[in-house]
């Protein structure tokens, strides 16, 4: 099933046929881009501009970088590695420390996205586990990330 923000992307930018490409999402006049393929949809092959993903990997400011996240590029391959630690409150000690995001240019994919911990082993993050990490470094912008 897929994302919220990647239902509203795709409510807003219903896709459509195109003779030359196939299905697109027709952003205005002069821009298209092909159909996004949602991280959290297990029909899909790729995470190919997964909204969601997208917003966690914008969440670095190139022009204010941040002290709870640590940023690496070499080779056009992109690491970021996000501090969540204050964000889950966890009563026991298994609880996540880093979100661990790799990717390869701007090309719209994410190669891997991992909770790191402390005493376990990583994992894939949920929907709902993402949503909470934008609230807490962008907040509720634009209603975009409201329950």
């Amino acid at each position: 099933m897929e994302c919220g923000l990647c239902r509203k992307f795709r409510e807003k930018y219903p896709p459509v046929i195109s003779p030359k490409i196939g299905s697109i999402h027709q952003i205005n006049d002069h821009c298209s881009m092909s159909e996004i393929n949602c991280y959290f949809d297990d029909k899909k092959q790729n995470n190919w501009n997964c909204q969601t993903l997208n917003a966690i990997r914008d969440l670095y400011d190139f022009d204010k970088p941040s002290k709870n996240m640590l940023y690496y590029y070499r080779e056009d391959q992109n690491s970021l590695f996000i501090d969540i630690s204050q964000i889950f409150d966890c009563e026991d000690e298994i609880y996540p420390k880093w979100l661990y995001v790799t990717w390869y240019k701007r090309r719209g994919s994410v190669d891997n996205i991992l909770m790191l911990f402390e005493y376990s082993p990583a994992r894939k993050p949920t929907e709902n586990e993402l949503i909470e990490i934008l609230r807490y470094y962008k907040g509720a912008k634009d209603g975009i990330f409201k329950s």
